[in-house]
């Protein structure tokens, strides 16, 4: 079986090239993704998750050293904290947009901004902090919601007025590496420009925003 594939690895060390010419272009911001190389996450990350693809991103940016940690590593990081008892460890349980504050500062050592957004109607008043972040060299930042069960991982914005949009990655593809084109991340649905309305207006949500700028935690 082939190991699971970190989606921004292979396609998107420039996001803006994954896009077609058609794709939103003015005021555009993106992850400055620092990977040439493919990585495979452990044969435990089943099913991938949206925290895996940061600690991708901040483990090429310098912070921390070894392989993107699996499920297991990251349950076991939440009991260690006492976030979680410890027959959390080994369970089916999600790590959700909060959990990935705590799993990211004790495993890497990196603090995150935690953004809760009461609905999602609301999304256009966080889009300057999101121009900040990717401006500032913020890597990918993971979005969960209530009742918008999946989550995601938002590697851009870009703002044309009076329209935002996100740019998602779904980090659940599995395959080898070379085994998806540009073309079939974009048609199968795995990275795409998402038009703020395509949110669920009222399902809040939650973003976690790592505090890494190129390589310097701040």
């Amino acid at each position: 079986m082939r190991a699971p594939m970190l989606l921004t690895q292979e396609l998107l060390c420039q996001p803006q090239h994954v896009l077609d010419e058609e794709s939103p272009a003015r005021l555009a911001l993106t992850v400055r993704a620092l990977l040439e190389a493919t990585q495979t996450l452990p044969r435990d990350a089943a099913p991938r998750k949206p925290l895996q693809t940061l600690c991708s991103w901040l483990l090429a940016a310098g912070a921390g050293v070894g392989a993107v940690p699996g499920l297991r590593a990251l349950q076991e990081a939440l009991v260690a904290t006492g976030d979680k008892p410890p027959a959390f460890a080994g369970s089916r349980d999600w790590v959700g947009t909060v959990e990935a504050t705590i799993c990211l500062d004790h495993l890497l050592g990196v603090p995150c901004k935690l953004v809760h957004i009461h609905e999602g109607r609301g999304l256009a008043a966080h889009v300057g902090a999101l121009h900040a972040h990717f401006r500032g060299g913020g890597g990918p930042v993971m979005m969960g919601g209530g009742t918008d069960h999946g989550a995601k991982g938002v590697l851009g914005v870009c703002s044309e007025p009076p329209t935002h949009y996100l740019l998602v990655l779904d980090p659940h593809y599995w395959g080898g590496p070379g085994s998806l084109t540009r073309a079939g991340a974009q048609t199968m649905g795995w990275v795409g420009w998402w038009e703020l309305g395509s949110f669920e207006p009222d399902s809040f949500y939650n973003l976690c925003l790592p505090q890494l700028r190129l390589g310097r935690a701040s």
